[in-house]
Protein backbone atom coordinates (compact mmCIF):
# COMPACT_ATOMS: atom_id res chain seq x y z
CA UNK A 1 0.00 0.00 0.00
CA UNK A 2 1.47 3.20 -1.12
CA UNK A 3 1.64 6.14 1.08
CA UNK A 4 -1.03 8.60 -0.54
CA UNK A 5 -3.18 5.48 -0.41
CA UNK A 6 -3.43 5.61 3.40
CA UNK A 7 -3.90 9.52 2.94
CA UNK A 8 -6.52 8.69 1.04
CA UNK A 9 -8.29 6.30 3.45
CA UNK A 10 -7.57 8.65 6.64
CA UNK A 11 -9.34 11.18 4.62
CA UNK A 12 -12.32 9.34 3.85
CA UNK A 13 -12.72 8.18 7.45
CA UNK A 14 -12.66 11.73 7.78
CA UNK A 15 -15.14 12.72 5.64
CA UNK A 16 -17.81 10.05 6.63
CA UNK A 17 -17.19 11.61 9.86
CA UNK A 18 -17.61 15.05 9.27
CA UNK A 19 -20.34 14.51 6.23
CA UNK A 20 -22.15 11.85 7.20
CA UNK A 21 -25.17 11.48 5.08
CA UNK A 22 -24.28 15.05 3.40
CA UNK A 23 -21.50 13.12 1.14
CA UNK A 24 -21.95 12.71 -2.36
CA UNK A 25 -21.86 9.44 -3.80
CA UNK A 26 -21.91 8.67 -7.55
CA UNK A 27 -23.21 5.53 -9.20
CA UNK A 28 -22.42 4.59 -13.10
CA UNK A 29 -24.63 3.75 -15.23
CA UNK A 30 -23.92 3.55 -19.22
CA UNK A 31 -21.59 4.71 -21.07
CA UNK A 32 -21.08 4.95 -25.12
CA UNK A 33 -17.89 5.94 -27.14
CA UNK A 34 -17.89 7.25 -30.61
CA UNK A 35 -14.60 7.27 -32.44
CA UNK A 36 -14.50 8.48 -36.26
CA UNK A 37 -11.13 8.57 -38.42
CA UNK A 38 -7.47 9.50 -37.03
CA UNK A 39 -6.90 13.27 -35.70
CA UNK A 40 -10.88 13.50 -34.55
CA UNK A 41 -12.08 13.93 -31.33
CA UNK A 42 -13.62 11.22 -29.18
CA UNK A 43 -17.44 11.64 -28.31
CA UNK A 44 -18.64 10.12 -25.08
CA UNK A 45 -22.13 10.02 -23.47
CA UNK A 46 -22.62 8.66 -20.39
CA UNK A 47 -25.17 8.63 -17.32
CA UNK A 48 -24.62 7.86 -14.03
CA UNK A 49 -26.29 8.68 -10.75
CA UNK A 50 -25.99 11.25 -8.21
CA UNK A 51 -26.71 10.12 -4.31
CA UNK A 52 -27.32 12.99 -1.91
CA UNK A 53 -28.90 12.74 1.38
CA UNK A 54 -32.52 13.71 -0.34
CA UNK A 55 -32.04 12.88 -3.87
CA UNK A 56 -31.16 10.68 -6.21
CA UNK A 57 -30.69 12.37 -9.53
CA UNK A 58 -29.57 11.33 -13.28
CA UNK A 59 -27.08 12.98 -14.55
CA UNK A 60 -25.95 13.14 -18.88
CA UNK A 61 -23.36 14.43 -19.78
CA UNK A 62 -21.66 14.46 -23.74
CA UNK A 63 -18.68 15.60 -23.86
CA UNK A 64 -15.40 15.38 -26.40
CA UNK A 65 -11.94 15.13 -26.11
CA UNK A 66 -8.62 13.28 -26.90
CA UNK A 67 -9.71 9.70 -26.33
CA UNK A 68 -12.42 8.60 -24.23
CA UNK A 69 -10.84 9.34 -20.62
CA UNK A 70 -9.68 12.85 -22.10
CA UNK A 71 -13.70 13.27 -23.06
CA UNK A 72 -15.31 11.68 -19.83
CA UNK A 73 -12.70 13.92 -17.49
CA UNK A 74 -13.66 16.49 -19.70
CA UNK A 75 -17.60 16.19 -19.33
CA UNK A 76 -17.04 16.07 -15.28
CA UNK A 77 -15.17 18.92 -15.22
CA UNK A 78 -17.72 20.82 -17.02
CA UNK A 79 -20.77 19.44 -15.00
CA UNK A 80 -18.88 20.42 -11.60
CA UNK A 81 -15.96 22.67 -11.62
CA UNK A 82 -18.35 26.15 -11.21
CA UNK A 83 -19.95 24.60 -8.23
CA UNK A 84 -16.83 23.32 -7.05
CA UNK A 85 -13.92 25.28 -7.82
CA UNK A 86 -11.18 23.21 -6.82
CA UNK A 87 -11.80 20.68 -9.33
CA UNK A 88 -10.23 23.14 -11.82
CA UNK A 89 -6.58 21.85 -10.28
CA UNK A 90 -7.17 18.70 -11.03
CA UNK A 91 -4.89 17.78 -14.52
CA UNK A 92 -4.79 14.26 -15.66
CA UNK A 93 -1.56 13.00 -15.93
CA UNK A 94 -1.37 9.39 -16.78
CA UNK A 95 -3.54 6.29 -16.89
CA UNK A 96 -1.88 2.68 -17.20
CA UNK A 97 -4.00 -0.56 -17.83
CA UNK A 98 -2.45 -3.89 -16.69
CA UNK A 99 -3.96 -7.32 -15.86
CA UNK A 100 -3.75 -9.37 -12.75
CA UNK A 101 -2.33 -12.72 -13.78
CA UNK A 102 -2.19 -14.67 -17.06
CA UNK A 103 -4.62 -13.69 -19.83
CA UNK A 104 -6.69 -17.08 -21.02
CA UNK A 105 -7.85 -16.55 -24.41
CA UNK A 106 -11.20 -18.75 -23.23
CA UNK A 107 -11.95 -16.44 -20.31
CA UNK A 108 -12.83 -12.84 -19.77
CA UNK A 109 -10.25 -11.64 -17.30
CA UNK A 110 -10.02 -8.79 -14.98
CA UNK A 111 -8.16 -5.32 -15.91
CA UNK A 112 -7.04 -2.25 -13.54
CA UNK A 113 -6.98 1.09 -14.63
CA UNK A 114 -5.11 3.14 -12.83
CA UNK A 115 -5.39 6.81 -13.28
CA UNK A 116 -2.57 9.67 -12.33
CA UNK A 117 -3.71 13.09 -11.51
CA UNK A 118 -1.82 15.66 -10.62
CA UNK A 119 -3.10 18.45 -7.87
CA UNK A 120 -1.25 21.11 -6.42
CA UNK A 121 2.17 19.66 -6.83
CA UNK A 122 1.22 16.52 -5.74
CA UNK A 123 0.52 13.39 -7.89
CA UNK A 124 -2.29 10.46 -6.51
CA UNK A 125 -3.64 7.78 -8.12
CA UNK A 126 -6.90 5.88 -8.47
CA UNK A 127 -7.87 2.33 -9.87
CA UNK A 128 -10.26 0.79 -10.53
CA UNK A 129 -10.78 -3.10 -11.74
CA UNK A 130 -13.26 -4.62 -13.96
CA UNK A 131 -13.37 -7.11 -17.06
CA UNK A 132 -13.40 -4.12 -18.77
CA UNK A 133 -10.93 -1.30 -19.45
CA UNK A 134 -13.85 1.62 -20.39
CA UNK A 135 -15.77 0.59 -17.12
CA UNK A 136 -12.58 0.34 -15.14
CA UNK A 137 -11.91 4.10 -16.47
CA UNK A 138 -15.34 5.65 -16.38
CA UNK A 139 -15.59 4.35 -12.92
CA UNK A 140 -12.55 5.52 -11.57
CA UNK A 141 -13.10 8.70 -12.86
CA UNK A 142 -16.60 8.75 -11.29
CA UNK A 143 -14.95 7.74 -8.17
CA UNK A 144 -11.66 10.29 -8.36
CA UNK A 145 -14.51 13.00 -8.65
CA UNK A 146 -16.54 12.19 -5.56
CA UNK A 147 -13.57 12.00 -3.78
CA UNK A 148 -12.33 15.30 -4.73
CA UNK A 149 -15.76 16.95 -4.24
CA UNK A 150 -16.50 15.62 -1.08
CA UNK A 151 -13.38 16.75 -0.20
CA UNK A 152 -13.91 20.03 -0.93
CA UNK A 153 -17.65 20.03 0.82
CA UNK A 154 -15.99 18.80 3.91
CA UNK A 155 -13.22 21.59 4.31
CA UNK A 156 -15.92 24.35 4.11
CA UNK A 157 -17.77 22.15 6.72
CA UNK A 158 -15.04 22.26 9.14
CA UNK A 159 -14.47 25.74 8.56
CA UNK A 160 -17.32 26.61 9.47
CA UNK A 161 -17.56 24.75 12.11
CA UNK A 162 -13.88 26.16 13.55
CA UNK A 163 -15.35 29.85 13.01
CA UNK A 164 -18.47 28.51 15.39
CA UNK A 165 -16.34 27.01 17.71
CA UNK A 166 -13.87 29.77 17.91
CA UNK A 167 -16.59 32.23 19.10
CA UNK A 168 -17.83 29.65 21.66
CA UNK A 169 -14.20 29.77 23.05
CA UNK A 170 -14.02 25.94 22.65
CA UNK A 171 -10.46 25.13 21.26
CA UNK A 172 -10.28 21.34 21.33
CA UNK A 173 -13.07 21.72 18.60
CA UNK A 174 -11.26 23.93 16.67
CA UNK A 175 -8.21 21.76 17.12
CA UNK A 176 -9.70 18.91 15.58
CA UNK A 177 -11.21 20.33 13.00
CA UNK A 178 -8.31 22.36 11.93
CA UNK A 179 -6.48 18.93 12.11
CA UNK A 180 -9.03 17.37 9.60
CA UNK A 181 -8.56 20.81 7.50
CA UNK A 182 -4.52 20.56 7.50
CA UNK A 183 -5.38 16.61 5.79
CA UNK A 184 -7.60 17.49 2.93
CA UNK A 185 -5.02 20.56 2.35
CA UNK A 186 -2.31 17.92 1.14
CA UNK A 187 -4.63 16.68 -1.44
CA UNK A 188 -5.91 19.93 -2.92
CA UNK A 189 -5.19 23.46 -2.25
CA UNK A 190 -8.36 25.68 -0.64
CA UNK A 191 -6.04 28.33 -0.76
CA UNK A 192 -7.49 30.49 -4.05
CA UNK A 193 -11.31 29.49 -3.33
CA UNK A 194 -10.88 30.60 0.37
CA UNK A 195 -11.13 34.26 -0.24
Amino acid sequence: MLVEDLQRREIDISIRETLGSKSLTFKDDFITISEARKGTPTAVDFMFYEISETSQSPIAITSKGRGFIDAIFKGMVDQYAEKYPSLNQIKLKKFTVSTPGFLDAETASDVEVSLRFEISNNSFTFSNVSNSIVRSAYCNLLETFQFYINCEKCFFLLRDAVKDAQSRNRSDIVSACSYKMSNLTKMISYEKICK
